[in-house]
């Protein structure tokens, strides 16, 4: 369960006075805390999960959760870090958003004809991209797209794919 849940961020200050959390998190994100049920607060390492109980969107990110019902009780919390569970994050891959930095190093094979090596993993709004350096030294991303994704094989540091016709006309 824990490897299940994904960081997005931290607590930032109390709203209001009902105890109105504003979240400092990334963008992409945004979505998928207004659908999910839950948030989870890092307490002593552990993920525990609070129940979102009214979310708000104006100028910035604000929840309330269950438990916490004012200004003095969200300041105890300030700067912790927060996750959700890996299935309400909207637009990630089966590659994962957690770990995806393992995935450096690892040499991209299409239809068995090394095409580059990962040389850095890049998180964009609902999209994982891999900076690839082809073996004729120039740099491209390539979005790592589930559908896409045939195999990865982490003993042998591969990421088997097929990618759609013309994608890599680029390098």
């Amino acid at each position: 369960m824990i490897d299940q849940i994904v960081e997005i961020g931290k607590i930032g200050k109390p709203e209001g006075i009902l105890g109105f959390i504003r979240l400092d998190i990334d963008l992409m994100y945004e979505k998928s805390v207004l659908k999910s049920p839950y948030l989870f607060l890092y307490l002593d390492g552990l993920p525990v999960p609070f129940k979102i109980l009214e979310v708000k969107n104006d100028k910035n990110l604000q929840v309330k959760l269950d438990d916490i019902d004012s200004p003095e009780k969200v300041s105890e919390f300030t700067h912790t870090v927060i996750g959700l569970h890996e299935k309400h994050i909207l637009g990630t891959r089966k590659i994962g958003v957690k770990g995806i930095e393992k995935y450096v190093g690892y040499k991209v094979i299409v239809q068995n004809e090394y095409i580059g090596t990962i040389k850095e993993i890049n998180m964009f709004p609902a999209q994982i991209m891999a900076t690839v350096f082809h073996e004729n030294g120039k740099e491209f991303y390539l979005p790592l797209v589930d559908e896409w994704i045939l195999a990865v094989l982490p003993e042998q540091k591969k990421l088997e794919m097929n990618l759609p016709e013309g994608l890599l006309d680029v390098i």
